[in-house]
């Protein structure tokens, strides 16, 4: 008895992290330690965090945002949903005497945080001692004190651990882990000392041992490995099987630099930082590159790695809303980022110009700056359709047209691709089609280039090219031999419109109703007036409406039921300056009366085998 009652002590904090991140959330992040973590609005916490962390994820104790995520989705969703929690709840808890409502619930405060640690360098390797250690800093020197309080940012010269090169990655096995911490902050010191002295009462031999004036307790777990805990200034408890990255946390609590240290940090993530998020995210771009670029197994492609390593830093906070989640998010780079962000102008303006039963959409502040980037990325490794080498030479062989001076230079306004229902007609026809927008800086180049591709249709292609009128407007049909396929250009504004399919008379002319002032993509990019540079949305709930018929491959069961749970996604991009982008993703969801009930899986113990293959017991 003894043993379990101190294994379920010392697993608090990640018993506290399954029940508030919903079992897998705190599960996949713990076992597959993926750099995708989180940034806090509790700075009493962070302050605690070493800036060696690779990551940080905050999760909220609110029950009722709790009981509204657990309502979200469909029946199914709920039900595996809750299975899961249900399985975490008896794992680190009912099984070892303890209950959530009883011995955590009344003390822990408002967000719980696991910390997440690179692995540990070879011994020798630069990063393979702890920051602040005799090894790692010259004798007598003293940590470098931030120029600005509000921003922490390192004086000039100073090398801090979250620059390129803290870590090398010839020298780490991104298959290794090094444990997480767990900090769980005491919102009731007394109800705590209580509760938890009433649970050590039978834990057995407790060590007791001195840390720069602060006391750590090593706990033996029976057969598991040993956990290591200590209380700071009793309001924070940290909680982990690796004692030395406790005493990180302690150096960190006492002045040694810490996650707000990083260059930037503040400043970031007073954009996202919110009292009312469920879950705060931090990731430390530049270790999450050193560890992608130490991934034999999987290696990260060249240009996802030199995004990575110009990056400072990612963070985010996830709110509960009404109808599903909302992740508002901020990047930045590096001061001396090589390749800095490139501001540009709102992308509403194509917006309107697309009807309102659109599928899916994606849209840019100008085409001609996407592919400049492109361009410029041609030597990290591009490949495929993305590669503008291969489109330039595609486009010359279809059309013998210059894909840059041609097409490209005058396509320096918004743009936009999307898949747009189409209407029902008596004739059997494609439930949808596609229309790609683009603004036009240099119409009299763009017309030249339209009357040389409607020469190439009919000359090379054998199409039939037929000018028409749709209301006032002039538009060409390109119809295929026996009208197998009728591509329609033309002009809306200072727009250039090209469609796919029977949907030409749903955006010529301009709708009435557009995208832009219907309500379900207004809920999903933030509304009408949003400035963003670039958005992404789609209407899944529509898509998977049997009427539309569309050449879709069916799912895996278990992923269309996941599938059914979304309704619609909206995802936006704001780049405010060189260094600093914001996004915006929201997920509506289904939502049901309930969230239902935690099953009773007693039953189900002596019958299910366990992880390692072999019968519980």
């Amino acid at each position: 008895m003894a043993n379990k009652k101190t294994s379920a002590l010392l697993v608090t904090v990640g018993t506290a992290i399954a029940l508030t991140a919903g079992g897998a959330v705190a599960y996949w992040f713990w076992q597959q330690r993926q750099p995708t973590v989180g940034n806090t609005s509790s700075l009493s916490e962070l302050s605690m965090v070493p800036d060696t962390a690779l990551a940080t994820i905050s999760v909220s104790t609110d029950a009722r945002q709790w009981r509204q995520v657990r309502s979200f989705g469909t029946v199914e969703t709920q039900t595996r949903f809750n299975r899961q929690l249900a399985v975490w709840r008896d794992r680190l808890l009912t099984e070892n005497g303890l209950d959530y409502d009883d011995d955590i619930e009344p003390w822990v405060g408002e967000k719980i945080t696991v910390v997440v640690f690179p692995p540990e360098a070879e011994a020798g390797s630069p990063g393979s001692t702890a920051p602040g250690s005799a090894e790692n800093s010259p004798e007598g020197d003293a940590v470098p004190e931030t120029t600005d309080p509000n921003d922490a940012t390192t004086p000039d010269g100073a090398e801090t651990p979250s620059e390129p090169g803290g870590l090398d990655p010839e020298m780490i096995d991104p298959t290794e882990s090094q444990a997480p911490v767990l900090l769980l902050p005491i919102a009731d010191p007394l109800k705590a000392q209580s509760i938890l002295q009433g649970a050590l009462a039978e834990a057995g031999e407790v060590t007791k041992r001195d840390y720069n004036g602060v006391e750590i307790q090593q706990f033996a777990a029976g057969g598991d490995e040993p956990y290591f805990a200590t209380v700071l200034d009793r309001q924070m408890l940290a909680l982990t099987t690796d004692d030395t990255l406790l005493e990180q946390v302690i150096d960190t609590h006492q002045g040694e630099m810490s996650v707000l240290n990083t260059p930037g940090y503040n400043r970031a993530v007073a954009q996202v930082a919110t009292t009312e998020s469920f879950i705060d995210l931090y990731v430390n771009s530049a270790t999450a590159a050193t560890l992608a670029a130490a991934n034999t197994v999987q290696a990260a492609p060249p240009q996802g790695l030199d995004v990575l390593q110009q990056g400072q830093g990612i963070a985010a906070s996830i709110i509960v809303g009404d109808d599903g989640l909302t992740f508002n998010g901020v990047t930045w780079l590096r001061d001396d980022a090589p390749t800095p962000y490139q501001p540009g102008k709102s992308a509403d303006q194509v917006l309107d110009k697309l009807p309102q039963d659109t599928l899916v959409m994606v849209a840019g502040s100008s085409f001609k700056q996407l592919w400049d980037t492109l361009d410029l990325r041609t030597d990290e490794g591009i490949k495929g359709p993305l590669n503008p080498q291969n489109i330039r030479a595609g486009f010359q062989t279809l059309t013998g047209l210059d894909m840059d001076s041609d097409l490209v230079d005058w396509m320096t306004g918004g743009f936009a691709l999307a898949l747009v229902n189409a209407p029902e007609t008596p004739e059997a026809g494609p439930p949808v089609g596609l229309v790609l927008l683009a603004e036009s800086g240099d119409r009299p180049t763009a017309d030249k280039t339209f009357a040389r591709l409607d020469e190439v249709m009919r000359d090379r292609y054998q199409f039939q090219v037929t000018p028409k009128m749709i209301s006032d407007i002039e538009v060409t049909d390109w119809a295929a031999p026996f009208a197998s396929l009728v591509v329609t250009r033309g002009w809306v504004d200072n727009t250039a419109v090209i469609t796919l399919g029977n949907i030409t008379e749903n955006v010529i002319p301009k709708p009435t109703n557009s995208l832009a002032n219907s309500s379900l993509f207004q809920q999903v990019t933030g509304g009408e007036a949003s400035n963003a540079n670039g958005y992404f949305f789609v209407n899944l709930e529509a898509l998977a409406n049997d009427k539309n018929n569309l050449p879709i491959p069916p799912l895996p069961p278990e992923q269309a039921a996941t599938l059914a749970a979304f309704r619609a996604i909206g995802f936006t991009t704001d780049i405010q300056n060189e260094t600093t982008a914001q996004f915006n993703i929201t997920v509506m969801m289904a939502q049901l009366a309930s969230p239902g009930t935690l099953p009773d899986l007693s039953s189900e113990k002596n019958q299910e085998p366990s992880e390692d293959g072999t019968d519980s017991e």
